[in-house]
């Protein structure tokens, strides 16, 4: 009877939550500012975890089908495409082309076909119904292989003949401000390059409309060799990676692997709690600094499952890539880009975001975690990635929930099968601030005082020796 009034409770707790969120949610659906509080289904830094279609463009001819495959995972998601600027020997005119390689550009499609026409369907479909909560429903992230000027005046004529589509901000006399965003469907991501900011932003007068949105310059490490600088990557503090704040033209903060495990894919071990750590940590300054985030790129595959995939972002196995991807997912990485659409795909389905009325916050990583459906067992998570999600509770993520409006009404879910009795004790922490509570099945941790019983849920065979010794159990974050 006790465990039944408790259970009644939390519940009513988490139902007053819902709808304090709900009713409390931000009025406005056509424009969303950094630091402003977004919508349920919001797409700003951790809202979303996307895949980020790398390479989604034929190479010399082959894999013309990537952009189809990429847009059959669904919506919303990020397209990757590599650009040239090339004169057509037979019109003798120039056209921005899609390929990765300056020797392959020959025959290669022009943007404005291979890309822009594919999502026109898709895209005037998106106006017509105007489900705006859904937008952006594709992220364009325009990898310039070049920066002549030529090249960026001519991506800005493309994008105004398609600006019905795009997320725009006010072009303003304070760059360092991030101005709140006009959305549409399409949002388009140039890189880091400081010409390209000169064109896509400095050059646009004030009063006129960003149409595109760079990312911030990383540091390059220092060292003698490649051994040195990929250890100092590896190294180098997230303050010191991500210095700047977001503004009114950098957005988003774009990373190889090698950030996370030194030497990247190619020298990738085991993935430990150390990485999972050092994800989280890279990803959480990010959204502090109100920057979406990318990693590229995280493939693994064989020689059979090779489609024209690079190999040094191959961590060797699609079981390898998977943990990472797992990962990544957990953590609240906003573009995960991969060669292997559909493995990705797979995985995320597996570890589903809740609404954000129930979304928890692990080291102030919006929503990042694992959902389950209704009466479906909890999803796997090995050992190796729950302190990423309970360790790291902060005072800020904490005034974060005071900011929502719903200090004490909040609570955050998770559903997780652990592998390892230890965890529990980080679970622990997030109890005594009554940010959470936890179902448990072991029998000796229903008797902790500090912990809510509301039942029982088995991972293992409740005759295994091991749930006297430290084996593994299942847990419920609520």
């Amino acid at each position: 009877m006790v465990f039944s009034g408790l259970q009644s409770r939390v519940r009513a707790i988490v139902l007053l939550g819902l709808l304090a969120t709900t009713s409390a949610a931000w009025s406005s659906r056509d424009a969303w500012a950094p630091g402003a509080r977004p919508s349920r289904h919001g797409f700003g830094p951790g809202d979303r975890v996307l895949l980020d279609a790398h390479n989604s463009y034929p190479e010399a001819g082959r894999w013309a089908d990537r952009i189809d495959r990429a847009l059959a995972t669904g919506t919303p998601l990020a397209i990757e495409q590599d650009l040239y600027w090339r004169r057509d020997s037979a019109s003798g005119t120039f056209d921005i082309v899609v390929a990765h390689d300056s020797n392959a550009t020959r025959g290669a499609p022009t943007l404005q076909a291979y890309f822009f026409e594919k999502i026109r369907p898709i895209m005037e479909r998106a106006l017509s119904e105007n489900r705006r909560d859904t937008w952006p429903l594709v992220i364009l992230n325009l990898d310039f292989k070049e920066n002549q000027r030529e090249l960026h005046d001519a991506v800005t004529a493309l994008l105004a003949a398609h600006d019905r589509w795009l997320t725009t901000a006010p072009r303003t006399s304070t760059p360092e401000v991030a101005a709140s965003l006009a959305v549409g469907p399409l949002l388009v991501l140039a890189g880091a390059d400081s010409t390209q900011r000169i064109d896509f932003h400095d050059r646009v007068p004030v009063g006129q409309r960003l149409r595109a949105f760079g990312a911030i310059p990383v540091p390059s490490p220092p060292g003698a060799t490649r051994d040195e600088r990929a250890a100092a990557l590896a190294t180098a503090t997230p303050a010191t990676l991500i210095a700047p704040r977001a503004g009114n033209y950098a957005r988003w903060v774009n990373f190889p692997w090698g950030v996370v495990e030194s030497g990247g894919q190619l020298r990738a071990g085991a993935w430990t709690a150390t990485d999972s750590a050092r994800l989280a940590a890279l990803v959480k300054r990010a959204h502090d600094q109100q920057l979406w985030i990318r990693f590229y790129t995280l493939d693994g595959f064989t020689p059979d499952q090779d489609r024209g995939f690079t190999p040094s972002y191959n961590f060797g196995s699609d079981t390898a890539a998977a943990r990472r991807w797992t990962a990544s997912i957990l953590t609240g990485v906003d573009f995960v880009a991969t060669d292997q659409y559909d493995q990705f795909v797979r995985v995320r389905a597996g570890i589903r975001r809740p609404q954000r009325s129930s979304e928890f916050h692990a080291d102030g990583l919006r929503g990042a975690h694992v959902d389950r459906a209704p009466g479906a067992h909890p999803t796997h998570v090995r050992h190796d990635e729950l302190p990423t999600l309970v360790e790291h509770r902060t005072v800020a993520d904490r005034h974060a929930d005071t900011t929502h409006g719903l200090p004490e009404l909040r609570r955050h879910v998770l559903a997780v099968e652990c592998e390892h009795y230890g965890l529990f004790a980080r679970a622990q922490r997030m109890v005594h601030h009554g940010h959470v509570t936890v179902r448990l099945g072991r029998r000796s941790h229903q008797r902790r005082k500090d912990i809510v019983p509301l039942t029982t849920r088995p991972a293992v065979d409740r005759n295994d020796d091991r749930l006297d010794d430290g084996g593994p159990d299942a847990a419920v974050l609520e």
